[in-house]
């Protein structure tokens, strides 16, 4: 008998963009579960995305408390709803 898993998936609001080169650093709600590179995003129109890189900054104060910046390889916009 097979057990059935259900994953939680999180809705995240994007609250900040930056735009470089065809790619986006998208300011998010920090998540209960980590992101690392390579895993999928996915925008509310069902458009799926990887996530191309998570920067790491040596001064805390550069993301307010609570978020976390991903690189994704798309255009995304301030107020685009993301699945996780």
């Amino acid at each position: 008998m097979r057990k059935m898993v259900a994953f939680q998936v999180e809705k995240l609001i994007v609250s900040d963009v930056i735009r470089y080169r065809n790619q986006s650093v998208v300011t998010i709600s920090k998540p209960h579960k980590p992101i690392w590179t390579g895993d999928y995003i996915q925008l509310a129109t069902g458009q799926r995305l990887k996530v191309a890189g998570v920067p790491l900054y040596d001064n805390p104060k550069s993301v307010p408390v609570g978020k976390i910046d991903i690189v994704l390889d798309a255009k995304i916009n301030i107020n685009d709803v993301l699945y996780y």
